[in-house]
């Protein structure tokens, strides 16, 4: 049976016709055909395809290539680092509107043109129509950039079956949008690591976990309890266990970053990553669930207030320049604390997960009639 390309490449769909003989489609894995918009392809039962492929209308495929990080020179900004404009194409930024105004919910990443991944605690209990996923971002201050950012409409929301909110596992959610992202420079997806593909998450081995990177518009400022900043913090509290979660929303911070900010990470083994915790106000019984990746950043830097549900990635040890996302901002401790945060682990069984809710969102997304009006 054929398989999904070793370049993990994603397409993009240019037009969306609808075959109607075997000669307008060719029976393919959906990873080569629109990551979105499979299921518009009604197969004709005289030229069915087999059970995991679907039968794509042909010359509609241009292939992106996920994970492609543009090249600059950085320099440091207090706690964070400066990102040029389209150096992470795969950041989205979740917004609320509230009062006639926008305010930045939580960050996600592009995983294909209607897909977005983000943390399940930052779209729990909420109403969907209040939301908008912008990606192609830079400057929130900036009405106007180099390139249009990109607004879409939330259509639906799957949270991961096991997400327990009390304490953060399997924090994780894939959003669909209503109308595709169009890729361009400052859009364009993240690789993720999904069971046989060419970034199996069994083989850790291929990524540089040293030199991995988290990205936000979150805060800079290490503390938790300055009254200065505007913030809804989430306190859960529990025998010797403490967490903040970067479910925030961030009106007006001086200390925050209008422009995407980015944090060099390296990934800290699970033990390691125990023993270190256990010396934090967790506590000596604290375990450290498998759902979650512990990462942390250079002393004086971390991920922060504002950054949940932004993606951590690792470049590949044979491509510095591709990453694959590893993790999604979860929670942590104080920021810049001298312990390690939490990250929804995609290394973890939870990939499984994901692939499976992709496929589905794959081949059943235009099944709903309401798309072909």
């Amino acid at each position: 049976m054929v398989k999904c390309p070793a370049n993990n490449v994603l397409p993009k769909l240019t037009t969306t016709p609808s075959p109607t003989s075997a000669q307008d489609c060719r029976c393919t894995p959906p990873c080569y055909c629109n990551a979105d918009l499979g299921a518009n392809i009604i197969i004709p039962r005289s030229f069915q395809c087999d059970l995991e492929e679907i039968c794509c209308p042909t010359d509609i495929i241009e292939p992106v290539e996920c994970g492609i990080k543009k090249e600059v020179l950085s320099d440091r900004l207090g706690g964070a680092t400066k990102t040029v404009f389209g150096e992470f194409p795969w950041m989205v930024v979740i917004l609320e509107r509230a009062n006639n105004k926008e305010k930045v919910k939580c960050g996600a990443s592009l995983v294909s043109t209607k897909l977005v991944l983000t943390a399940a605690h930052c779209v729990q209990g909420r109403n969907m129509s209040s939301f908008i996923v912008r990606a192609g971002e830079y400057n929130l201050d900036l009405a106007s950039e180099q390139l249009p950012h990109q607004d879409r409409e939330i259509k639906n929301i799957s949270m991961h079956h096991a997400f327990f909110r009390q304490l953060l596992l399997h924090d994780l959610a894939i959003i669909e949008v209503i109308e595709p992202f169009q890729y361009s420079s400052n859009v364009a997806p993240i690789c993720l690591p999904l069971i046989n593909s060419p970034y199996s998450p069994e083989n850790t081995s291929i990524y540089d976990l040293s030199q991995c990177v988290a990205t936000g518009w979150g805060s800079k400022d290490s503390g938790i309890n300055d009254s200065t900043h505007i913030f809804r913090q989430t306190f859960v509290m529990f025998p010797d266990f403490y967490l903040w979660l970067y479910k925030t929303i961030v009106v007006v911070d001086p200390n925050g970053r209008n422009t995407l900010g980015k944090i060099e990470m390296k990934i800290i083994p699970s033990d390691q990553c125990v023993t270190m915790l256990r010396k934090s106000p967790l506590g000596p019984q604290f375990t450290l669930h498998p759902s979650f990746i512990c990462a942390m950043g250079k002393p004086g830097t971390d991920t922060c207030k504002g950054d949940g549900g932004g993606p951590l990635v690792c470049p590949l040890r044979s491509n510095p320049n591709k990453y694959v996302q590893v993790g999604v901002i979860a929670g942590g401790l104080k920021c810049t604390s001298p312990f390690p945060s939490l990250y929804a682990s995609l290394l973890h069984n939870s990939s499984a997960w994901i692939a499976e809710e992709i496929y589905f969102k794959t081949v059943f997304s235009q099944a709903d009639p309401k798309e072909k009006e």
